[in-house]
């Protein structure tokens, strides 16, 4: 009975009760985004006008890269004739270095715009997967929309293009008003997490979100309705005598976000979207956001609040932002609270409201040359929980400068910034209270160059010490700083907060091959020396060369991507070593130097994906990752592998079925969770509005990095159906 009226509570607040079938007035809104060459882009200039193509996607996601490839011939064809394709990048500051050179190395002429926040992604999928990709006609109205990419789907999407530039259709005024909405439900069984205990197995989940936004002129209001409930699961009878943390299930219904946007533009951008301020100075531009918002200053060393899909995390701030911008000056400031997501996606466990107050701001100017200088700063006053002894909060200032296109081949930014860590602790025995505040400083540069045709370079280094803003008294990860980390964006990071190092990435595109074969080369060589947050006190001087304190890494490794009729190969493996500076010599040759274990990680690792196109619009992909590590647990070594492969078949756009396995060899405690880890997942694309999807098996856990920031995430064995509909 439960099970039944929980049901009908979130269906009845599903757009389905009332849905047709098409998502008939469906628009899309302005917007405005940064370039990566430091100019903004108005999307708005061209909605009602072209045929719009968004493209999202990131450095690190092969598919998108792929689908780009595929994508640039189509654009060089129709780029005349009214369409638009714009490419919308979501990589964060720790990887949004790489964006220019992978640009220059591939010498794309369609429009860039850089979406770090993920603000924009979110709007329209609110999962944040890529590839994902929007079609927009002449009316502004959304066509169809896509996630994900096959080989031959561009086929199919030239002829949807060409339609729409062919079909008469009445101009829309820019702003006109619009209405968007997003809804997700979620049913999930879970069997077992892998964890032993018993209170947190066996749980029905029913998870619904609904996010909704209307535009009229210069107005935009958000609002995302969260709904979650565990029917037949009894807290009390199943947690006796059990800690909270083990049973995070409770039902929760919330307005999750809620914003209120007003812009006003006193000089509209040029006929490219590309805004004319920037360059010729003159016009003004106000924005307001009252609500939930996301924030990134620079390239996230000063604050940075986004989405972290991969980890589970979506924390907003939820106060007050006002961005002003006269020529070549912008200025914007914002203060409110963290509001966290409450139901963490991750394990669909239920959250505690945490409320650390935050403000910031950022100045500044487009100088002549393509140069931008900014200075910034940020105050962080963190929540603490009842009973906790110590009253912590952060403060930090920064400025960088940036110069883009230098010579018409290069990009160099330099970012600097002082933090203070204030912490005072109260003895829970004396009553005495020490100061145990701190400074801290970073600073990070970057500078990406095409050496040759095809040929691009990057070289970044970075210098952090006791820089870390970071809720200390958060059990989930509520880091408000992400400075680049310059490793690859799932690498497992030791410590960003003390740590130095360099590493450079050369890409490169072979010459001279046959027609339709491209083969691209590349390699990253990264040293860095770190020491844990905690290895050096408040009043010491954090000294990363030290033998017995600091840590040394090196990580190496090479790739290709190979596309030939179609078929595309990509292929990278590499070496990683992690040990302390006073036996990091030994460790390149030696288990053990003194009696000890010589190093604290040690890896091989390799990843490749095959995709073949098959007749009639069917396409098989293969993604196989596998690393081979050993672990210092003192006095012993622990070696393990760890492999996940998933074979996927898919007819053009509509359907996929894939197969998974993955072999843990790190933390399973027997030979069932070691080998036997299977799964399933089919996706449907029923209609260009709605998108269905089932998985059912068991998938493995454990640690999981994005960006610089991990959480260890459980096994899952159970079932899991999703529903996507876009109105």
């Amino acid at each position: 009975m439960r099970l039944a009226a929980a049901l009908a509570v979130l269906l009845l607040a599903s757009p389905l009760a009332s849905a047709g079938d098409a998502p008939s007035g469906r628009r899309l809104a302005p917007f405005v985004l940064p370039t990566p060459d430091g100019g903004r882009y108005d999307g708005g200039a061209h909605l009602g006008r072209d045929v719009v193509y968004l493209s999202f996607w990131a450095t690190w996601c092969k598919p998108c890269k792929v689908e780009l490839e595929a994508l640039a011939p189509l654009y060089e064809r129709l780029r005349g004739s009214g369409f638009v394709l714009l490419a919308v990048s979501v990589d964060g500051p720790d990887t949004v270095a790489e964006v220019p050179g992978f640009l220059a190395q591939h010498g794309y002429t369609f429009p860039v715009v850089l979406d770090s926040e993920t603000e924009l992604l979110a709007r329209y999928n609110p999962k944040g997967e890529v590839p994902f990709s929007m079609l927009v006609g002449r009316d502004g109205t959304v066509h169809s929309v896509h996630g994900g990419y096959a080989p031959g789907d561009e086929v199919k999407l030239e002829a949807e293009i060409r339609a729409l530039l062919a079909a008469p259709a009445e101009p829309r005024h820019r702003d006109g008003a619009t209405i968007e909405g997003t809804e997700s439900l979620r049913l999930q069984w879970l069997e077992t997490d892998g964890d032993g205990a018993a209170e947190d197995d066996e749980v029905f989940s029913v998870q619904n979100k609904l996010s909704l936004g209307a535009s009229v002129g210069p107005l935009r209001l958000g609002l995302r309705v969260d709904n979650t409930a565990y029917p037949g699961y009894d807290p009390e009878a199943r947690c006796a005598g059990t800690a909270a943390s083990k049973c995070p299930w409770r039902d929760d219904h919330r307005v999750e976000r809620i914003s209120l946007d007003y812009t006003w533009q006193g000089q509209r951008p040029t006929g490219d979207g590309e805004s004319a301020t920037k360059a010729e100075g003159g016009g003004t531009e106000l924005a307001v956001t009252a609500g939930d918002f996301v924030e990134s200053l620079g390239r996230g060393m000063t604050f940075s609040v986004r989405k972290v899909d991969e980890l589970g995390l979506d924390t907003a701030v939820r106060g007050g932002r006002v961005a002003v911008e006269r020529g070549p000056i912008r200025a914007q400031a914002f203060a409110g609270i963290s509001n966290i997501q409450n139901v963490d996606p991750a394990i669909l466990g239920t959250l505690d409201e945490r409320s650390d107050r935050l403000a910031g701001g950022e100045v500044s100017a487009s100088l002549p040359e393509n140069v931008t200088v900014a200075v910034r700063a940020s105050w962080l006053d963190y929540d603490e929980l009842a009973g906790e002894n110590t009253d912590a909060a952060d403060w930090s200032v920064g400025a960088s400068v940036e110069a883009a296109r230098l010579g018409d081949i290069a990009t160099l930014y330099l970012e600097g910034a002082l933090l203070e860590n204030l912490a005072d602790r109260t003895s829970l025995v004396t009553g005495r209270t020490t100061d145990e505040s701190a400074y801290g400083s970073a600073v990070y540069a970057s500078l990406s160059f095409q050496a040759a045709p095809g040929l691009t370079v990057l070289l970044e280094g970075k210098d952090y010490r006791r820089f870390l803003l970071e809720n200390p008294d958060q059990s989930l990860p509520l880091v408000y700083g992400a400075p680049p980390t310059l490793e690859r964006n799932d690498q497992i990071v030791p410590s960003l907060a003390n740590s130095s190092g360099g590493r450079v990435l050369v890409r490169g595109k072979v010459p001279g091959l046959p027609e339709h074969t491209e083969l691209a080369l590349y390699g990253n060589a990264l040293f860095n020396r770190w020491a844990g947050t905690g290895e050096f006190d408040a009043d010491e001087t954090v000294d990363l060369s030290d033998d017995e304190r600091g840590h040394s890494l090196v990580h190496l490794y090479a790739g290709f991507e190979l596309g030939v009729q179609g078929v595309r190969v990509n292929a990278s493996g590499g070496w990683r070593l992690e040990a302390r500076n006073g036996t990091f010599g030994d460790a390149f040759t030696s288990d053990r130097a003194g009696g000890d274990v010589a190093f604290d990680r040690r890896l091989w690792h390799v990843e490749g994906e095959l995709q073949v196109p098959l007749a009639t619009a069917h396409a098989l992909a293969l993604n196989v990752q596998a690393r081979v590590e050993e672990k210092a647990l003192p006095p012993k070594i622990k070696g393990f592998e760890k492999v996940t492969a998933a074979l996927t078949w898919s007819w053009s756009e509509r359907l996929s079925l894939s197969l998974l396995y993955g072999l843990d060899g790190e933390l399973a405690t027997s030979t069932e969770e070691r080998y036997l880890n299977l799964a399933g997942d089919l996706a449907f694309h029923a209609t260009d509005w709605l998108d269905l999807r089932v998985f059912g098996g068991r998938n493995i856990g454990g640690l999981v990095c994005a960006g610089g920031v991990c959480r260890i995430l459980p096994s899952f064995e159970g079932a899991r159906f999703e529903l996507v509909a876009r109105f």
